[in-house]
């Protein structure tokens, strides 16, 4: 779990078991390169974060609470991802 602020607003970012630590730092810096963008994001919302030209994708949910928290569920690597 990491608390940081982004223009003023406390987020926090925490993860399922599914990922790994490295997995979770290099989410929290792309979260934290995007900034105003994620203010805008609703509760309850699913976001698929891509990193690394499409090589990393990150499911992750705003979750529906009195913070503004964004759970990492799964770190999906590009050779598990299909285009259908």
């Amino acid at each position: 779990m990491r608390k940081f602020y982004i223009q003023g607003q406390e987020m926090i970012l925490t993860c399922s078991r599914n990922v790994d630590y490295e997995g979770f730092n290099r989410a929290y810096e792309k979260i934290c390169n995007l900034e105003k963008q994620y203010l805008q994001i609703e509760k309850a919302t699913v976001i698929i974060l891509v990193i690394n030209n499409n090589n990393e994708h990150f499911v992750i949910e705003r979750m529906n609470t009195d913070t503004f928290t964004l759970h990492i569920h799964y770190h999906i690597l590009r050779e598990q991802v299909y285009n259908l």
